[in-house]
């Protein structure tokens, strides 16, 4: 041991030499590690603010609606809103409210949206694109529920939004599930 001493002492300016050349070559690892950390948390930061539109539908006796809502956990900005028939890929329109039957009189929408291009939705947001309500006792509103069934199953719906880190994104849905009622009531035959 004495003798790696007394030999270390000798040769002071070489131990300096390969000290420093250790010292910058941890530096580098230390800078590197860094970097790939950074891309890492940045990564990480882009997921945990992604944001997840989602198109409901509901399809009720007294109450028909599409819902658009921010199910993920960073906000969201709507592009466009396009609507096509099914199977098709020519856009017909930008809102539902367009392509809907004439209302009777006295019967209403409760509520409806033409452009939400531009909009903001935070987490946990929504709106309707769509909302129709009504009692069941009116047989206007029972009437104009079928028609807008009718028109509303032949649709496709499509949301483009973006993140605000810019990440591009679409919600799309098929109407076809309010179809399933289009069918007119008939009473059975007792047997």
């Amino acid at each position: 041991m004495r003798a790696i001493i007394a030999d270390l002492s000798q040769h002071r300016d070489l131990v300096t030499t390969w000290t420093a050349i250790a010292a910058i070559f941890m530096s580098l690892i230390s800078i590197a590690v860094t970097l790939i950390t950074m891309r890492m948390q940045r990564v990480h930061y882009r997921k945990s603010l992604l944001p997840i539109g989602n198109l409901s539908l509901g399809d009720y006796e007294n109450k028909i609606f599409v819902l658009f809502r921010n199910d993920g956990v960073g906000p969201l900005i709507i592009d466009k809103v396009s609507i096509r028939k099914n199977g098709h890929q020519d856009e017909i329109g930008s809102a539902l409210i367009e392509l809907m039957p004439e209302l009777p009189e006295g019967v209403n929408w409760t509520t409806f949206v033409k452009d939400i291009r531009g909009r903001a939705f935070a987490t946990n947001r929504e709106i309707y694109l769509l909302l129709f309500e009504g009692k069941l006792s009116d047989p206007k509103f029972v009437d104009s529920r079928q028609k807008i069934r009718s028109a509303l199953s032949n649709l496709c719906v499509k949301i483009e939004y973006h993140s605000v880190y810019g990440e591009h994104l679409a919600a799309e849905r098929r109407l076809d599930w309010f179809g399933r009622n289009v069918v007119t009531e008939r009473i059975a035959p007792l047997v």
